[in-house]
């Protein structure tokens, strides 16, 4: 008996990550820079074209932290795959 994940979506690894990011304290600014979104108060009107900071260290600091979280999630409920397709259409996964 195998698991099928088809009727998920890219956006909703997008969507994960932005939860995952705000679930583990990182400030909405960065997590929003890490999904590269380019909305918020900070980039319409005239605050545009003064904010230009990439937050390139802090990207990196939250998804090495994400990345910890990850480890942690995979650790408490560990699955062996034996395959793993992935297409525009989902993804697909068998147990071994």
């Amino acid at each position: 008996m195998g698991f099928e994940a088809s009727h998920y979506r890219i956006h909703d690894i997008r969507r994960t990550v932005a939860t995952g990011l705000q679930r583990i304290s990182i400030p909405l600014v960065v997590s929003e820079a890490v999904l590269n979104h380019q909305s918020g108060s900070a980039k319409v009107g005239v605050a545009a074209a003064y904010h230009h900071h990439q937050f390139t260290e802090e990207k990196r600091e939250a998804l090495y932290l994400w990345g910890n979280e990850l480890e942690k999630i995979a650790r408490t409920f560990p699955v062996k795959v034996r395959w793993c397709r992935f297409s525009g259409q989902g993804v697909k996964l068998l147990p071994t």
